[in-house]
């Protein structure tokens, strides 16, 4: 921006050397000056409104982004919460049932260490 600006004045700085040195009146010369005043004047509010036009275009677009990220990431988290709410249950589930098979499987054990016990005391 600071370059375009720098152009911008060398420019009109250029311009009124020329139109200074030119072989014109003076009344000529200030109508000329007026004139390129008033063209950059418009110009400048041209790229004014169009500096504005990209504002805020690029404003609704990231507003829209960032809509869209928030509804994204709160579809993630409920879907995250919903298998987390899943595996817990599974993994109560999981353990009741190794609880029980652990049981059955201590009782067995004790089971046959008391049959083998009384199998030995047989052979005494």
């Amino acid at each position: 921006m600071k370059k375009l600006l720098g152009v911008v004045a060398a420019a009109a700085a250029g311009y009124v050397a020329g139109v200074l040195f030119a072989p014109k009146s003076g009344e000529e010369t200030r109508k000329d000056l007026q004139v390129k005043k008033d063209e950059l004047e418009q110009k400048a509010a041209a790229k004014k409104e169009q500096a504005k036009e990209v504002l805020d275009e690029s404003t609704e677009k990231v507003k829209k982004g960032v809509t869209q990220i928030s509804d994204e990431a709160a579809d993630f988290s409920k879907k995250a919460s919903t298998s987390a709410s899943r595996i817990s249950k599974e993994a109560t589930t999981i353990g009741a049932q190794a609880k029980r098979s652990l049981g059955r499987a201590a009782d067995t054990a004790t089971k046959t260490t008391k049959d083998v016990s009384e199998s030995v005391n047989k052979l005494r």
